[in-house]
C-alpha cells in the first residue's frame, strides 16, 4: 500500500514537471518580421507614413499603423493581417484578416488608394470618393494555410524594409500590414525582381482561397449610392 502511495505521488509530482502543451492555435498566425521595425532606419520612417494612409486620405486614425496599441475601449484588435496586393493588369485587392484562435474572419474588396501615385488627390474638395464595399467570410486556420504560407515568406515579410520600393512606380505593388498585441509592423515590396514570384504566389492564394469582392460603387455626401447613368 504505502509503495503504492508512493508512486502515485511520484506521478502526480512528475506530471506537474512537464511543460503544459502547446495550442497551436494560440500562438500568432503569422506573427512580425524577423528584422524588426527599427525607426532609426529611413526607410521604417518611409512605411510608417505610408501606412498611415491605409485607409485611404480622409483619416489617418482609422488606419492599422495608428490603431494598433491604441489604449481605446473601442480598440479590439488583437491581432490582425492587412494585404494590400496589385499586380500588373491593375487589379488590386485589400484583404483583413482578423485572428481569433482557429477562426479567421475575412474581408475582402478591390481598393487602390494605397497605391494612387503623386500628384496626390486634393482631400479639400468635396467631390464624392469612390465607396468600396466588402466581402466578410469567416475561414479557419487550415483553409487558408497557403495564404500564410506565401506571406511567411522571408524575401516577402522577414527580410529588411528597402527604401527602393518607394521611388519605383512600374510594378506589382505589395504592402503587408501586422498588428500583434499591440505592436504593428508593415513591409512594402515593389521593383524588386527577386519577389515577383513571391508576389505571384501570394497574390494566387488570396484569389484563389477567398470570394471575389463587390464592384466599387459611387456614393453622395450623405452615403446614399449614386446609380449609375445617372443623369446630368
Amino acid at each position: 500500500m504505502a509503495v503504492a502511495v508512493a508512486v502515485l505521488l511520484w506521478l502526480q509530482w512528475h506530471n506537474r514537471q512537464q511543460p503544459a502543451p502547446v495550442d497551436p492555435n494560440d500562438v500568432p498566425w503569422i506573427g512580425l518580421p524577423n528584422s524588426g521595425m527599427d525607426a532609426t532606419q529611413p526607410p521604417i520612417r518611409q512605411i510608417l507614413f505610408f501606412g498611415s494612409r491605409g485607409e485611404g486620405w480622409n483619416n489617418q486614425r482609422d488606419s492599422l499603423a495608428y490603431q494598433c496599441g491604441e489604449d481605446s475601449p473601442s480598440n479590439n484588435i488583437q491581432e490582425r493581417y492587412v494585404a494590400y496586393v496589385g499586380s500588373h493588369w491593375g487589379k488590386f485587392r485589400k484583404v483583413a484578416l482578423d485572428v481569433h484562435g482557429d477562426a479567421i474572419d475575412v474581408s475582402v474588396q478591390t481598393d487602390s488608394n494605397l497605391f494612387v501615385l503623386p500628384p496626390f488627390p486634393d482631400t479639400s474638395r468635396a467631390d464624392p470618393p469612390p465607396y468600396f464595399p466588402s466581402t466578410h467570410v469567416s475561414k479557419t486556420r487550415a483553409e487558408i494555410e497557403p495564404i500564410r504560407v506565401a506571406w511567411n515568406d522571408a524575401e516577402l515579410w522577414h527580410s529588411p524594409q528597402s527604401g527602393n520600393a518607394f521611388s519605383c512606380h512600374d510594378s506589382a505593388p505589395l504592402f503587408l500590414e501586422a498588428c500583434v498585441n499591440g505592436k504593428y509592423a508593415a513591409r512594402f515590396r515593389n521593383c524588386d525582381a527577386s519577389i515577383v514570384n513571391s508576389t505571384s504566389k501570394l497574390w494566387h492564394a488570396i484569389n484563389d482561397l477567398l470570394p471575389p469582392p463587390p464592384k466599387p460603387e459611387w456614393r453622395d455626401a450623405a452615403g446614399n449610392p449614386i446609380p449609375e447613368n445617372q443623369p446630368n
